[in-house]
């Protein structure tokens, strides 16, 4: 957009607050990008409104989800181990699970998830929804990175990481 970071910002808190009050039925979507952008800028101010609406959609309850959230409230409990859409978070699942005890292969998976799995995903599952494409930067790279404090050295080049959106709040 020719725009900084910092001239983003609005927008931003804007495309978030607009979110919430959309989100009805489904936690993935806009709540899903909303958590991906919290975690990425650390706009902690929307975490009660996040956690209301995560808490009362009882059809959709997702361990992926809430564990998001869990990344921007680490007092909330996971109440979920099923993933509503296994396949397409199962690569996040993995970069999570191997970070417990491995940030080196942490970062190795999420590096092959980015170069070569990530774009390929545009048209499927939960990246292209309802006519809506949300660009060529893989944002939840950025989180994951943010939340699990990584060390994306190895990133820095990948064509679709945003390195630079990564360390803008000084990760």
């Amino acid at each position: 957009m020719g725009m900084s970071h910092e001239e983003l910002i609005p927008d931003l808190r804007m495309y978030i607050e607009n979110g919430l009050k959309g989100c009805n039925g489904s936690v993935y979507g806009d709540l899903e990008n909303i958590l991906y952008l919290v975690i990425v800028f650390g706009f902690n101010e929307y975490t009660d409104t996040i956690k209301e609406i995560i808490t009362s959609i009882k059809d959709y309850q997702d361990a992926y989800m809430e564990q998001l959230y869990q990344f921007i409230d680490n007092s909330f409990e996971i109440t979920d181990k099923k993933l509503f859409w296994p396949k397409e978070c199962k690569p996040f699942i993995e970069v999570i699970e191997l970070a417990k005890t491995d940030k080196k292969a942490a970062i190795q998976r999420l590096k092959k998830f980015v170069d070569k799995q990530w774009f390929k995903t545009l048209h499927e599952g939960v990246i292209l929804q309802e006519g809506c494409y949300r660009g060529f930067w893989c944002i939840e790279a950025a989180a994951l990175v943010k939340a699990l404090k990584l060390d994306d050295t190895e990133l820095k080049e990948c064509k679709y990481y945003p390195y630079d959106m990564a360390h803008f709040c000084g990760s």
